[in-house]
């Protein structure tokens, strides 16, 4: 695994954030890439697509505190 897509969920389902790359520029939300992601492939922006530490990161940090890590880059969807 060398590349992950993070999302959550907050407040029972009523607010989305996706984890983003913090290096990454204007083009790449407007670049496309089609990760297997859930065993099926989709389309995301290449800003979406993080490393494995940035996404673990975030992950265990939600789950600690229940809501999104200051320390990256979330979008709210």
């Amino acid at each position: 695994m060398d590349r992950c897509v993070v999302s959550i969920a907050v407040d029972v389902d009523e607010r989305f954030f996706e984890l983003r790359r913090s290096d990454a520029g204007a083009e790449a939300r407007n670049e496309q890439v089609q990760p297997v992601t859930g065993g099926q492939l989709s389309a995301h922006d290449a800003d979406r697509i993080v490393d494995p530490a940035t996404a673990t990161r975030a992950a265990l940090s939600f789950a600690r505190d229940g809501k999104p890590d200051p320390g990256v880059r979330w979008h709210e969807a």
